[in-house]
This record gives C-alpha cells, structure tokens and sequence, in this order.
C-alpha cells in the first residue's frame, strides 16, 4: 500500500485525454536528419549530423510569410477549450503558456527559490551563479474571464518591442522547417510569386493536435509540436523550442552585429554549448519543464541558432530536466505538484470572493527576500475588449496594416489585442503609486498572501486565517499554509507593494547594445 501511495499523481491518466481538432490531424514529426538527436544524450552539433545545407541555414525573417502560418489563439477566443472546460465541470480553462507564470511563481515560494544544479558543467561555471535570473523570478500577471460558468485564464505580458519580436515571430517559422519537407516548407512558409494567400489546409492537418488535461478543478490545454515512435512510451509527445545563442538574446536591437559568434566546442564559459545549457537552466527550463508536464510529454527538443543558421540540437528529457532544476523526478513530481494544489486553491479563493466580476488581473509575486511566501494582486475593471464580429475583427487589423486570410475568429481576437496592447499608451504607461492608491481606496485593488513551510521538522507556522494540510503521494510530507486577504494593510502599502511587483516585471528596453564580456575573437560587436 505504501508503494502504491507513493506512485499516486494529479496527472493520472484517468484524466488526460487528447483530442484533435479535426479527425485527421496528426502530431508533426521532426525531419529525418534530427531525429537520430532524440535517442542521443546532450547537444549534438549540426556538423556533426547528416544535415543538408538548406535545412541548416535560416531564411531571414522578411522571407517568411507569416500570414500563412496557423495563429495562436489564446484561451478566452478558444471555443474548444470552453467546452472541454464545461463538459468537465471544470471552474477554469488555460494553456499551459497562461498558467505556467502563475505557477511558477507558486513553485518559487514552495521550493524557496532553489538554485539549479550545475556540478556536472565544466570548471568554467563554478564561479557563476546558480540561482534562477531575476527576470524569470520576475512577478507575472494573467487575466481572468467570466464566460459562461467558467473563467478562462489568459497569460498577460507587456508589449513585445520590434526587436523582441524577431525571436518570436522567427521561432514560429523555424518549428514548421523542422518539421516539415522543405518543397513544401519553402511552398507554404516563405514568401513566394506563386503563393496563394489562402492558408493551406495542410497546416490544418499537420499542426494543430492538441492535448486537455484535467487537474482537479482546471482545465488545461496544451499544443503537441511533435511526436515519435521510438521515444520510450506511453507518451512519445515533445515539445519543440528554437533558442538564440547568448550574444543574439542580449542584443536583439543589434543582434545581425553578433552574427560571427559560433558555438565552436562543448565546453567554455563562451562560445560553448555548454554555456547555452547553463543559461538555458537558469531562465525558461523551469517553464518547458511544466509545459511537458501539464501536457504529459516526454521531453523538450532545443534547436540552438544565431538567426541565420543552426548550431546544433539537444533532446532534453523530462527526467534530465528535474535532475537540473531540483535533483531527481521523485522531488520534481513533489514540489509540482504541491504548488499545483496551491495555485488551484489560490484561485478558488479569489474567484469565490469576486464571483460577480466579470474579469480581473492577478499579479503573482514571490518575494526573493521571502522565503515561503507568495503575493496575489487582484485588480478589478482592467481594460476590456470590445466585442466584434469577424468582418468587423478583419476591417480593424486591416487598420493596423495586419492580414490574416483563413484565420479563425479566436486567432483574429488574439492578434486584434496584441495589436492594441502595441499600440495604445495606456498599456505602455508606467504605473505610479498615486493611480494605484486610488484604485485600492476604491476597493477595485486588492492583496492576498500566502505563507508556506514544510513541516519536516514538525515545526508549525503562526496563523490568522485558514490553515490547510496539503500531502504529497510520494513522500510524507505536509505543506500547510495560510491564504487570505492582508486586512492589515492600508491602501497605501497595498499600492506601494503592487508597484514595486510591476516594477520587477518590467523589461528595459534600450536600442543601444547591452555590455556583454565575451573574448575578442575578431567577430563584430
């Protein structure tokens, strides 16, 4: 009995289900020449694969007809997720990439902000950090929708500049040229005389297989970039990530300067793919790891390039990932699923005690200098978009010089928001504490707090609202914590503690080069 308690996860398969859109969608398979990557440990350097030079070398991005790819839709305009989330009886519908800010900022205060292994890297990183980024511990905001009977849960970020949009946009057309043949990559992808601006129903067929997966009152909707029979079963899914070498990521007003830097050995503090494992372990490996998880996949292709030719590529299992972030899987199923269980009764709480809003913004903050401890800013009446109808959604991005032929209602709704977000100051302006003071004297702005321990000792925890006992099926071991509104704090330092979130969660930006110390090997900076 003990054994099968220990084997016991949220993620049972009683309660994961794939669907397609359509009865013929299928999951993408990785070109030929990279799938022998998937059954080798760690980077493999494309010179080193059968690669061909029209799949190692990137078109530039004025080449790619973006308007012919499938566009995200996001949550709120996903009709397939609201009814997944309905037939369920679920209180909330997301994407993994709507839910892993929030969640990783619970994982934070759970796991006290652990540094991530790096023994097994060269001498080179012995003196480097080990502690996750500060803008990946950076605070994150999501907004919440009342549809129906259910909120949907949308990822909020603040409006990606020209420059951070290349690695963007340029991601979303690299992840079709390792999967697809290039006749037909170049055919539907780059911009050609003989195109039709009509989306092909290829993509249909090809890239958009989804997976719902279920975790007690959540509904959560997660894309299969890839799959492949000969990855060790029951889930043969994995996800698929490009990644821009170091001096590309820190120079992206710039980054056609940095073109010469290669990825010449395995080891070294630069110019090294270790050195591109080391930064990928303190930045977005905590997020791809929940990613594989909510979607039950295996692991996590990484295509390093410098925009203008790949590198090499590196499988990374789901239990090389937990080895790196937190030691071993049995740790990882723990702590994931603990913060989990946090998150999904943080949001019942607050959605419980403003059932009659129809949306919100939460801001997720786990202060460093806190250890155990997360903050929730509920903050009423956020801007709303209006509602319009598709010819009305086509005439407005025509206004923004945006055509999207074939696109679905929900992916024309997304991008219509992005535009705005782009577009309008009062999505850029910066948030002063006056504005903020007044919105919580109005009651419209509001602190919850959440205070976390292990009792591993026994030791307890000093309480004023609720204490709950969550356990965990593989270990015994019970996380209580307290959660509530903070009545003991004013307006005042209600605002003042949101800023000071909003201001960890902003990104300069800057069009002069970052200072970045690399050897001087003749290449331009």
């Amino acid at each position: 009995m003990a054994m099968r308690r220990r084997q016991q996860r949220i993620l049972d398969g009683s309660i994961y289900e794939r669907i397609n859109v359509s009865g013929a969608v299928r999951t993408p398979r990785l070109v030929e020449p990279i799938r022998p990557v998937l059954q080798r440990p760690g980077p493999q350097p494309a010179r080193d694969l059968a690669i061909p030079a029209t799949l190692s070398a990137i078109e530039h991005i004025t080449q790619v007809n973006f308007t012919a790819l499938p566009a995200f839709v996001k949550p709120s305009a996903d009709r397939r997720l609201l009814e997944r989330t309905v037939a369920a009886r679920c209180a909330i519908g997301c994407s993994t990439s709507s839910i892993t800010s929030a969640l990783a900022n619970v994982f934070f205060a759970v796991g006290a902000h652990r540094p991530v292994d790096t023994s097994y890297l060269s001498s080179a990183f012995r003196r480097l950090p080990k502690s996750m980024t500060t803008s990946t511990r950076a605070p994150s905001s999501i907004m919440v929708h009342r549809v129906g009977d259910a909120w949907i849960m949308d990822h909020l970020s603040t409006p990606a500049s020209p420059a951070r949009r290349i690695l963007m946009d340029l991601g979303k057309s690299l992840e079709h040229k390792l999967t697809m043949e290039h006749d037909d990559y170049v055919k539907l992808v780059l911009k050609n005389a003989s195109q039709v601006e009509t989306k092909d129903s290829r993509f249909e067929t090809w890239f958009e297989s989804f997976a719902f997966t279920q975790i007690g009152t959540i509904m959560v909707r997660s894309q299969l970039d890839c799959s492949d029979p000969d990855l060790p079963g029951p889930h043969q899914t994995f996800d698929l990530k490009t990644r821009a070498v170091l001096p590309i990521r820190h120079n992206l007003a710039t980054y056609e300067q940095h073109l010469e830097y290669d990825l010449e050995s395995m080891e070294g503090e630069f110019n090294s793919f270790e050195r591109e494992v080391y930064d990928l372990s303190r930045t977005v490996m905590l997020k791809y790891s929940m990613q594989v998880r909510l979607g039950r996949m295996n692991g996590v292709l990484v295509a390093y390039h410098n925009t203008n030719r790949f590198f090499g590529f590196e499988y990374i299992s789901l239990e090389r990932m937990d080895e790196i972030l937190v030691g071993d899987t049995r740790t990882a199923n723990r702590l994931f699923d603990i913060s989990f269980k946090l998150l999904e009764r943080t949001l019942t709480e607050i959605l419980n005690d403003f059932s009659s809003e129809p949306a919100m913004k939460l801001t997720f903050r786990a202060p460093a200098k806190m250890p155990g401890s997360l903050q929730v800013f509920v903050e009423l009446d956020p801007p709303a978009i209006e509602q319009l109808s598709e010819q009305d959604l086509i005439a407005k991005l025509n206004e923004f010089g945006v055509s999207m032929p074939g696109a679905s209602v929900g992916a024309l709704l997304t991008r219509y928001d992005e535009c705005l977000r782009e577009e309008d100051p009062a999505f850029k302006q910066t948030y002063e504490i006056l504005p903020l003071y007044e919105k919580a004297a109005q009651g419209k702005l509001f602190l919850y707090e959440m205070f976390a321990t292990h009792l591993v000792n026994g030791h307890d925890i000093q309480h004023r609202h609720e204490l709950l006992n969550l356990k965990s099926a593989r270990k015994d071991l019970t996380t209580v914590y307290q959660f509530g509104p903070h009545h003991e704090q004013g307006p005042l330092s209600v605002a003042r503690e949101y800023w000071y979130a909003l201001k960890e969660g902003e990104r300069p930006e800057s069009n002069e080069p970052k200072l970045f110390m690399y050897p001087d090997k003749g290449y331009k900076r």
